[in-house]
Protein backbone atom coordinates (compact mmCIF):
# COMPACT_ATOMS: atom_id res chain seq x y z
CA UNK A 1 0.00 0.00 0.00
CA UNK A 2 1.58 3.27 -1.12
CA UNK A 3 1.71 6.63 0.58
CA UNK A 4 -1.70 8.17 0.88
CA UNK A 5 -3.61 4.93 0.34
CA UNK A 6 -4.41 4.57 4.03
CA UNK A 7 -5.80 8.11 4.11
CA UNK A 8 -7.89 7.37 1.04
CA UNK A 9 -9.33 4.29 2.77
CA UNK A 10 -10.12 6.39 5.84
CA UNK A 11 -11.94 8.93 3.67
CA UNK A 12 -14.09 6.12 2.29
CA UNK A 13 -15.32 5.18 5.78
CA UNK A 14 -18.50 6.52 7.32
CA UNK A 15 -17.98 9.01 10.18
CA UNK A 16 -19.01 6.32 12.68
CA UNK A 17 -16.60 3.77 11.18
CA UNK A 18 -13.82 6.38 11.31
CA UNK A 19 -14.53 6.97 15.00
CA UNK A 20 -14.27 3.20 15.52
CA UNK A 21 -10.82 3.23 13.94
CA UNK A 22 -9.72 6.15 16.11
CA UNK A 23 -11.09 4.49 19.25
CA UNK A 24 -9.01 1.35 18.59
CA UNK A 25 -6.00 3.48 17.68
CA UNK A 26 -5.95 5.57 20.86
CA UNK A 27 -6.51 2.45 22.99
CA UNK A 28 -3.59 0.73 21.25
CA UNK A 29 -1.50 3.85 21.87
CA UNK A 30 -2.15 3.68 25.63
CA UNK A 31 -5.43 5.44 26.43
CA UNK A 32 -7.22 3.62 29.25
CA UNK A 33 -10.78 3.66 30.60
CA UNK A 34 -11.73 4.88 27.15
CA UNK A 35 -15.37 5.71 26.45
CA UNK A 36 -16.73 6.21 22.93
CA UNK A 37 -19.62 8.61 23.12
CA UNK A 38 -22.81 7.89 21.17
CA UNK A 39 -22.35 9.13 17.60
CA UNK A 40 -24.17 12.39 17.05
CA UNK A 41 -24.48 13.13 20.75
CA UNK A 42 -20.87 13.50 21.88
CA UNK A 43 -21.52 16.80 23.65
CA UNK A 44 -18.16 18.12 22.56
CA UNK A 45 -15.94 15.06 22.35
CA UNK A 46 -16.12 11.72 20.57
CA UNK A 47 -13.85 9.74 22.89
CA UNK A 48 -12.55 10.34 26.38
CA UNK A 49 -10.12 8.41 28.50
CA UNK A 50 -7.15 8.49 30.83
CA UNK A 51 -3.42 8.23 30.33
CA UNK A 52 -1.11 7.26 33.16
CA UNK A 53 2.59 8.05 33.54
CA UNK A 54 5.06 6.98 36.22
CA UNK A 55 8.05 9.13 37.24
CA UNK A 56 11.36 7.76 38.52
CA UNK A 57 10.09 7.78 42.13
CA UNK A 58 7.23 5.48 41.19
CA UNK A 59 4.56 8.20 41.50
CA UNK A 60 1.61 7.77 39.13
CA UNK A 61 0.05 10.73 37.34
CA UNK A 62 -3.27 10.29 35.55
CA UNK A 63 -4.45 12.86 33.01
CA UNK A 64 -7.78 13.12 31.21
CA UNK A 65 -7.88 13.19 27.42
CA UNK A 66 -10.71 14.23 25.14
CA UNK A 67 -10.44 13.02 21.54
CA UNK A 68 -12.26 14.66 18.65
CA UNK A 69 -12.57 12.80 15.32
CA UNK A 70 -12.90 14.78 12.08
CA UNK A 71 -13.17 12.82 8.81
CA UNK A 72 -12.81 15.95 6.70
CA UNK A 73 -11.72 16.62 3.14
CA UNK A 74 -11.00 20.32 3.64
CA UNK A 75 -8.64 21.88 6.16
CA UNK A 76 -9.81 22.09 9.78
CA UNK A 77 -10.13 25.75 10.77
CA UNK A 78 -9.47 27.45 14.10
CA UNK A 79 -13.13 28.18 15.02
CA UNK A 80 -13.88 24.44 14.80
CA UNK A 81 -11.01 23.56 17.11
CA UNK A 82 -11.74 26.48 19.44
CA UNK A 83 -15.26 25.21 20.04
CA UNK A 84 -13.86 21.84 21.13
CA UNK A 85 -11.24 23.50 23.33
CA UNK A 86 -13.89 25.54 25.11
CA UNK A 87 -15.90 22.40 25.89
CA UNK A 88 -12.84 20.45 27.08
CA UNK A 89 -11.72 23.40 29.23
CA UNK A 90 -15.16 23.71 30.81
CA UNK A 91 -15.02 20.00 31.75
CA UNK A 92 -11.46 20.24 33.10
CA UNK A 93 -9.83 17.93 30.58
CA UNK A 94 -6.04 17.98 30.59
CA UNK A 95 -5.56 17.31 26.88
CA UNK A 96 -7.56 17.58 23.68
CA UNK A 97 -6.48 15.44 20.72
CA UNK A 98 -7.78 16.33 17.26
CA UNK A 99 -7.65 13.35 14.88
CA UNK A 100 -8.45 14.24 11.30
CA UNK A 101 -7.96 13.01 7.75
CA UNK A 102 -7.47 16.62 6.63
CA UNK A 103 -4.69 19.11 7.30
CA UNK A 104 -5.07 21.84 9.90
CA UNK A 105 -5.16 25.33 8.47
CA UNK A 106 -2.02 27.44 9.01
CA UNK A 107 -3.99 29.80 11.28
CA UNK A 108 -5.25 26.83 13.29
CA UNK A 109 -1.73 25.51 13.87
CA UNK A 110 -0.52 28.96 14.84
CA UNK A 111 -3.32 29.49 17.37
CA UNK A 112 -2.75 26.03 18.85
CA UNK A 113 0.97 26.76 19.29
CA UNK A 114 0.22 30.12 20.95
CA UNK A 115 -2.26 28.52 23.34
CA UNK A 116 0.05 25.64 24.27
CA UNK A 117 2.87 28.10 24.95
CA UNK A 118 0.74 29.67 27.70
CA UNK A 119 0.53 26.29 29.50
CA UNK A 120 -3.25 26.50 29.64
CA UNK A 121 -5.45 23.45 29.98
CA UNK A 122 -6.38 21.63 27.95
CA UNK A 123 -3.18 21.34 26.01
CA UNK A 124 -3.98 20.62 22.37
CA UNK A 125 -2.46 17.86 20.33
CA UNK A 126 -3.34 16.71 16.82
CA UNK A 127 -2.88 13.90 14.34
CA UNK A 128 -3.74 15.46 11.01
CA UNK A 129 -3.35 14.20 7.44
CA UNK A 130 0.44 14.46 7.64
CA UNK A 131 0.64 12.41 10.87
CA UNK A 132 -2.28 9.99 10.95
CA UNK A 133 -1.00 7.47 8.41
CA UNK A 134 2.35 7.11 10.20
CA UNK A 135 0.65 6.74 13.58
CA UNK A 136 -1.60 3.99 12.22
CA UNK A 137 1.37 2.11 10.78
CA UNK A 138 2.70 1.70 14.33
CA UNK A 139 -0.39 -0.33 15.17
CA UNK A 140 -1.01 -2.81 12.32
CA UNK A 141 -3.74 -4.56 14.32
CA UNK A 142 -5.96 -1.49 13.82
CA UNK A 143 -5.29 -1.38 10.08
CA UNK A 144 -5.98 -5.08 9.60
CA UNK A 145 -9.05 -5.20 11.85
CA UNK A 146 -10.77 -2.36 10.00
CA UNK A 147 -9.54 -3.28 6.50
CA UNK A 148 -7.87 0.10 6.12
CA UNK A 149 -4.75 -1.46 4.58
CA UNK A 150 -4.48 -4.30 2.07
CA UNK A 151 -0.76 -4.80 2.74
CA UNK A 152 -0.41 -8.52 3.50
CA UNK A 153 2.89 -7.85 5.27
CA UNK A 154 0.97 -6.26 8.14
CA UNK A 155 -1.12 -9.36 8.85
CA UNK A 156 1.54 -11.29 10.77
CA UNK A 157 2.46 -8.23 12.82
CA UNK A 158 -1.17 -7.55 13.65
CA UNK A 159 -1.62 -10.98 15.24
CA UNK A 160 1.75 -11.15 17.01
CA UNK A 161 0.62 -9.68 20.33
CA UNK A 162 -2.51 -11.84 20.48
CA UNK A 163 -0.48 -14.95 19.65
CA UNK A 164 2.00 -14.12 22.41
CA UNK A 165 -0.76 -13.65 24.95
CA UNK A 166 -2.41 -16.88 23.83
CA UNK A 167 0.88 -18.70 24.20
CA UNK A 168 1.39 -17.34 27.71
CA UNK A 169 -2.06 -18.49 28.83
CA UNK A 170 -1.63 -21.95 27.32
CA UNK A 171 1.86 -22.26 28.80
CA UNK A 172 0.51 -21.24 32.20
CA UNK A 173 -2.21 -23.91 31.96
CA UNK A 174 0.39 -26.47 30.92
CA UNK A 175 2.62 -25.45 33.83
CA UNK A 176 -0.21 -25.98 36.31
CA UNK A 177 -1.00 -29.37 34.77
CA UNK A 178 2.64 -30.43 34.84
CA UNK A 179 3.09 -29.27 38.44
CA UNK A 180 0.05 -31.34 39.44
CA UNK A 181 1.61 -34.31 37.62
CA UNK A 182 -1.32 -34.62 35.23
CA UNK A 183 -0.84 -36.62 32.05
CA UNK A 184 -2.49 -34.28 29.58
CA UNK A 185 -1.31 -34.88 25.97
CA UNK A 186 -3.84 -32.46 24.37
CA UNK A 187 -2.72 -29.58 26.62
CA UNK A 188 0.92 -30.47 26.06
CA UNK A 189 0.37 -30.38 22.30
CA UNK A 190 -1.51 -27.07 22.58
CA UNK A 191 1.40 -25.54 24.51
CA UNK A 192 3.93 -26.66 21.88
CA UNK A 193 1.70 -25.48 19.01
CA UNK A 194 1.16 -22.05 20.58
CA UNK A 195 4.91 -21.73 21.09
CA UNK A 196 5.54 -22.63 17.44
CA UNK A 197 2.90 -20.12 16.28
CA UNK A 198 4.43 -17.28 18.30
CA UNK A 199 7.96 -17.99 17.08
CA UNK A 200 6.95 -18.25 13.41
CA UNK A 201 4.97 -15.01 13.57
CA UNK A 202 7.99 -13.33 15.11
CA UNK A 203 10.20 -14.75 12.35
CA UNK A 204 7.82 -13.39 9.70
CA UNK A 205 7.85 -9.97 11.30
CA UNK A 206 11.62 -9.68 11.92
CA UNK A 207 13.52 -11.68 9.30
CA UNK A 208 10.84 -12.52 6.75
CA UNK A 209 11.34 -16.29 6.85
CA UNK A 210 11.42 -19.19 9.33
CA UNK A 211 14.55 -19.59 11.40
CA UNK A 212 15.96 -22.74 13.03
CA UNK A 213 16.89 -23.14 16.70
CA UNK A 214 18.59 -26.51 17.22
CA UNK A 215 16.78 -29.09 19.36
CA UNK A 216 18.67 -29.95 22.57
CA UNK A 217 17.32 -33.03 24.31
CA UNK A 218 18.22 -31.92 27.85
CA UNK A 219 16.29 -28.66 27.48
CA UNK A 220 13.62 -29.52 24.91
CA UNK A 221 12.77 -33.15 25.62
CA UNK A 222 9.86 -34.63 27.55
CA UNK A 223 9.77 -37.37 30.21
CA UNK A 224 7.89 -39.62 27.77
CA UNK A 225 10.37 -39.04 24.94
CA UNK A 226 12.87 -41.90 24.78
CA UNK A 227 15.88 -41.54 22.52
CA UNK A 228 17.46 -44.83 21.55
CA UNK A 229 20.90 -43.41 20.76
CA UNK A 230 22.74 -40.55 19.05
CA UNK A 231 20.73 -37.79 20.82
CA UNK A 232 23.08 -35.12 19.42
CA UNK A 233 21.66 -35.81 15.96
CA UNK A 234 18.44 -34.12 17.07
CA UNK A 235 20.32 -30.83 16.75
CA UNK A 236 19.49 -30.90 13.05
CA UNK A 237 15.84 -30.26 13.89
CA UNK A 238 14.23 -26.98 14.90
CA UNK A 239 13.36 -27.18 18.59
CA UNK A 240 9.91 -25.57 18.27
CA UNK A 241 8.92 -27.55 15.21
CA UNK A 242 10.01 -30.93 16.54
CA UNK A 243 8.38 -30.34 19.94
CA UNK A 244 5.11 -29.48 18.20
CA UNK A 245 5.28 -32.56 15.99
CA UNK A 246 6.16 -35.01 18.75
CA UNK A 247 3.49 -33.76 21.16
CA UNK A 248 0.91 -33.76 18.39
CA UNK A 249 1.82 -37.33 17.36
CA UNK A 250 1.53 -38.46 20.98
CA UNK A 251 -1.87 -36.77 21.22
CA UNK A 252 -3.15 -38.33 17.99
CA UNK A 253 -1.97 -41.88 18.58
CA UNK A 254 -2.30 -41.80 21.73
CA UNK A 255 0.89 -43.23 23.25
CA UNK A 256 2.30 -43.35 26.76
CA UNK A 257 5.76 -42.77 25.36
CA UNK A 258 7.50 -42.25 22.04
CA UNK A 259 10.74 -44.05 21.26
CA UNK A 260 12.79 -42.33 18.58
CA UNK A 261 15.86 -43.45 16.72
CA UNK A 262 17.60 -40.37 15.28
CA UNK A 263 20.29 -40.17 12.68
CA UNK A 264 21.81 -37.13 10.98
CA UNK A 265 18.66 -35.95 9.22
CA UNK A 266 15.76 -38.11 10.41
CA UNK A 267 13.81 -39.30 13.42
CA UNK A 268 12.19 -42.71 13.21
CA UNK A 269 9.29 -43.57 15.51
CA UNK A 270 7.63 -46.93 15.92
CA UNK A 271 4.17 -46.01 17.17
CA UNK A 272 1.63 -48.24 18.96
CA UNK A 273 -0.91 -48.27 16.16
CA UNK A 274 -1.49 -49.98 12.84
CA UNK A 275 -2.57 -46.70 11.29
CA UNK A 276 0.71 -44.83 10.99
CA UNK A 277 -0.22 -43.70 7.49
CA UNK A 278 -3.39 -42.09 8.85
CA UNK A 279 -1.36 -40.23 11.44
CA UNK A 280 1.17 -39.11 8.82
CA UNK A 281 -1.56 -37.71 6.59
CA UNK A 282 -3.38 -35.85 9.38
CA UNK A 283 -4.08 -32.38 7.96
CA UNK A 284 -2.87 -30.68 11.16
CA UNK A 285 0.32 -32.75 11.33
CA UNK A 286 1.06 -31.99 7.67
CA UNK A 287 0.59 -28.26 8.32
CA UNK A 288 2.78 -28.36 11.41
CA UNK A 289 5.42 -30.25 9.42
CA UNK A 290 5.49 -27.37 6.96
CA UNK A 291 6.16 -24.85 9.72
CA UNK A 292 8.65 -27.24 11.33
CA UNK A 293 10.50 -27.49 8.00
CA UNK A 294 10.28 -31.27 8.02
CA UNK A 295 9.02 -34.12 5.87
CA UNK A 296 6.77 -36.76 7.43
CA UNK A 297 6.06 -40.17 5.92
CA UNK A 298 5.02 -43.61 7.13
CA UNK A 299 4.73 -47.29 6.47
CA UNK A 300 2.41 -49.63 8.38
CA UNK A 301 3.71 -49.01 11.91
CA UNK A 302 6.54 -46.51 11.64
CA UNK A 303 6.67 -42.76 11.18
CA UNK A 304 9.72 -41.04 9.77
CA UNK A 305 10.32 -37.31 10.29
CA UNK A 306 13.07 -35.82 8.13
CA UNK A 307 14.64 -32.43 8.87
CA UNK A 308 14.68 -30.41 5.68
CA UNK A 309 16.92 -27.81 7.35
CA UNK A 310 19.52 -30.52 7.91
CA UNK A 311 19.31 -31.52 4.26
CA UNK A 312 20.18 -27.95 3.27
CA UNK A 313 23.38 -27.93 5.31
Amino acid sequence: MGAGDILKSLHDLTPTAFENVVYDLVCAAGLRNAVWRTPGADGGRDIEGEYSTVDFSGFHTVVRWYVECKRYDKAVDWPTVWGKIAYAENHEADYLLIVTTAPLSPQCKTEISKRNAKERHPKVRFWDASDLEQVLLRYPVVLVKHGVSNDSRLVAASFMSLAQHCSKVVQAAYGVSEFADHNNPPLEAAAALSELLTVRLRDAETVGRSSCSPFVLAADGYPWLKVADNASALGGFDRYGLRAMLTLIRHITPADELVVVPDKTAVRLTIPTHHARDVATSALLVEVATWADTEVRADATRLVIVARTANEQ
